[in-house]
């Protein structure tokens, strides 16, 4: 019976096998806390060596980053460096003993017309000029230099005119210099003839009749000159004024109408004229001057005295040649006078030129 309940050796090795083994309460809890720690373990690693791979990477990434950064900024310098080398090298040669350039302007033109005037329009340049009381003022002025160009060449040479310019404005100007810029563009430009023109704005530092208050009044002026063996400069200044009608004053109880005017003078001398001696006889040909600044003591005195003077534009043409007829300093003059009429919708105006040589 013992034989029957009982296996043979191999039967229970089998049945071993097949048959796995419960581990006891104390075992299970023992594997567990291993398992459990081996995980913890394998997680806590392969983060720190996350973060440790990470940090690397960072300082790795900045370092390459640096360098990279370093060497762009060299490169750069070298290109630049090279880059100035080789202008300076170019400009080296432009100026060495290389052949010169081919000058178009010079070349012929078979088309056999010349042209009267050809140059520079409207240069804005800053100027200076000198004042009659021996200072000096700085304005700006358009500028136009033409020089007439022979029937058999191609063009003129524009930068010629800018640097005669530049060479005869050095120091202050006076009306009589214009003269020899004019020549000098001649000169320059190997022309039989040359035009200089500028105009401007001057400021001439004028009282208040009564109040004696400074002020500033601006001035047109035009220097034109024509320079082909001989020199003819004209000097044109304008000045505003006051006119009063004396037909208004004659038929009117009371008052009269009155507006600004403006007067201009363009005059060849022989001996030197100011410009503010121009602006004087100018201003002494209206009903009134007008100034810049007036207290109310002012602005009574010019209201009586263009009312005791009043003058048709016909009167302050007529008044203005005869001023200029007794200047013997000055041998032409081409005058007007435009007055802005204050009740009419047009402008009144005259014009006298006389040549007294």
């Amino acid at each position: 019976m013992n034989t029957d309940r009982s296996q043979s050796a191999p039967e229970a090795q089998e049945a071993t096998t097949l048959m796995p083994t419960r581990p006891n309460q104390s075992e299970s809890h023992a594997v567990s806390k291993a398992r459990s720690g081996s995980l913890a373990s394998s997680r806590t690693g392969s983060r720190t060596a996350s973060l440790t791979g990470s940090v690397k990477s960072s300082r790795g990434g900045s370092a390459v980053g640096a360098r990279s950064v370093g060497n762009m900024v060299k490169k750069a310098g070298t290109r630049v460096a090279a880059s100035s080398a080789a202008a300076a090298q170019l400009a080296e040669s432009a100026s060495s003993n290389s052949p010169a350039m081919k000058d178009v302007q010079s070349a012929s033109d078979n088309r056999n017309i010349a042209i009267d005037r050809v140059g520079v329009k409207d240069v804005t340049y800053p100027i200076r000029l000198r004042t009659k009381d021996g200072g000096e003022q700085t304005t700006v002025a358009s500028i136009n230099m033409y020089v007439a160009l022979p029937h058999h060449q191609k063009g003129t040479h524009m930068s010629r005119f800018l640097e005669v310019l530049n060479d005869e404005t050095s120091e202050p100007l006076t009306p009589d210099r214009i003269p020899a810029i004019t020549r000098a563009i001649c000169e320059r430009l190997n022309a039989e003839e040359a035009h200089f023109e500028a105009e401007f704005t001057y400021f001439v530092r004028k009282l208040a009749p009564i109040s004696k208050r400074p002020g500033l009044m601006d001035y047109r002026v035009k220097f034109a000159c024509t320079a082909n063996g001989k020199e003819d400069f004209i000097m044109s200044v304008a000045a505003p004024a006051t006119s009063l009608c004396p037909c208004s004053k004659e038929i009117s109880e009371f008052g009269a109408h009155n507006q600004r005017c403006r007067i201009e003078a363009a005059v060849r001398f022989k001996e030197m004229v100011w410009i503010e001696d121009l602006v004087e006889i100018l201003e002494k040909a209206a009903s009134c001057p007008v100034y810049a600044v007036l207290k109310r003591p002012d602005e009574k005195f010019v209201t009586e005295q263009a009312y005791l003077n009043p003058k048709f534009v016909e009167d302050i043409v007529r008044d203005l040649a005869l001023a200029l007829e007794g200047e013997k300093k000055i041998e032409w003059f081409s005058i007007n006078s435009e007055n802005f009429e204050s009740i009419h919708s047009h402008n009144a105006y005259a014009q006298i030129t006389r040549d007294k040589r």
